[in-house]
């Protein structure tokens, strides 16, 4: 497929968003940079929100298109987004999940850092924790401020490829927001494609790491979207479920893997994953081990010099 130069495609998955996608898509229509299209990508939703998608497609057919998979399944998250890329046209792509905002200029300053460093592949900035957002009496409200995450050392620079990987896996879950990572599409097609086994929690974290692993990404202070809380949430649902252990040690397992797949990779991550991987499933050996780790740092020798173990 030819790319349409400037063009950014937006994907947006959804599945029974009907209390919060309207205000989504008019987030995108909204934008001051006006080369864009979206994708509305149906998970097999069961309420208003399909009809809300198709009536947008159907009002700007030009910019807007629905798709959905065969006989409307659903096939969980990771699916859908590889939907959403398999048919974008534009030359970058970003993802808007179906209850969060852009603000009005994301689209217009994303592309800008891209014309002014043409040799990368992403662009990220930060991200409003949404807690203000008006409820409505199916939705329980919060006391909690609104607050903007802190980004991870590179801020308004580029990262070296890898090394925004490592910083990745030293922060734990403290990754980006997926609303506010811009992605040449020939990159992603290369690298990006998501994991079908990952149908929910942790399907962005492998898109968080093959960036991180491969990507020259400008890293830039920026505020670029509103990411709403709310109990409805797929994160908000894996901690009242307490699985949140189980699904990272299965990414961390993927991320072993895929980095043992890599001709180059850095023996530094793959040690740190490994690392990740005994604290989450033998925190006491971790313990043990750290305190080995600390020995042998006093000696200054270069492989275990700068590691900042966990603390257990």
């Amino acid at each position: 497929m030819n790319f349409q130069k400037g063009k950014v495609s937006v994907v947006m998955i959804f599945l029974n968003a009907g209390k919060f996608i309207r205000a989504s898509i008019e987030s995108v229509i909204d934008q001051t940079y006006e080369n864009w299209e979206l994708l509305l990508i149906d998970d097999g939703s069961t309420d208003e929100s399909t009809q809300i998608a198709l009536e947008f497609a159907n009002k700007l057919p030009d910019k807007i298109r629905y798709l959905e998979h065969e006989n409307h399944s659903n096939l969980g998250m990771s699916v859908t987004r590889n939907l959403g890329i398999q048919n974008a046209r534009g030359e970058y792509f970003i993802f808007l999940d179906s209850d969060d905002l852009f603000l009005p200029t994301t689209l217009e300053k994303m592309v800008a850092v891209f014309n002014q460093s043409p040799g990368i592949d992403a662009v990220y900035g930060n991200t409003l924790y949404w807690y203000s957002w008006k409820h409505d009496d199916s939705a329980r409200p919060t006391d909690r401020n609104d607050q903007v995450a802190a980004l991870s050392g590179y801020a308004n620079s580029i990262a070296p490829k890898a090394n925004l990987l490592k910083t990745f896996i030293e922060n734990g879950d403290s990754v980006p927001c997926i609303c506010s990572i811009l992605v040449k599409t020939d990159f992603f097609r290369r690298y990006g494609i998501f994991e079908d086994a990952f149908t929910g929690l942790y399907d962005d974290q492998i898109y968080y790491a093959k960036i991180g692993l491969h990507a020259q990404a400008f890293i830039t202070d920026e505020c670029f979207a509103k990411y709403r809380q709310h109990p409805d949430s797929c994160c908000a649902e894996s901690r009242r479920i307490g699985d949140q252990i189980e699904k990272r040690l299965l990414f961390l397992k993927w991320l072993r893997d895929y980095l043992a797949q890599q001709e180059d990779a850095d023996s530094l991550i793959c040690w740190m994953v490994n690392d990740e991987i005994l604290y989450h499933q033998h925190p006491l050996v971790h313990k043990v081990k750290r305190t080995v780790v600390q020995t042998i740092q006093s000696f200054n020798l270069p492989f275990f010099k700068g590691l900042d173990e966990r603390s257990a």
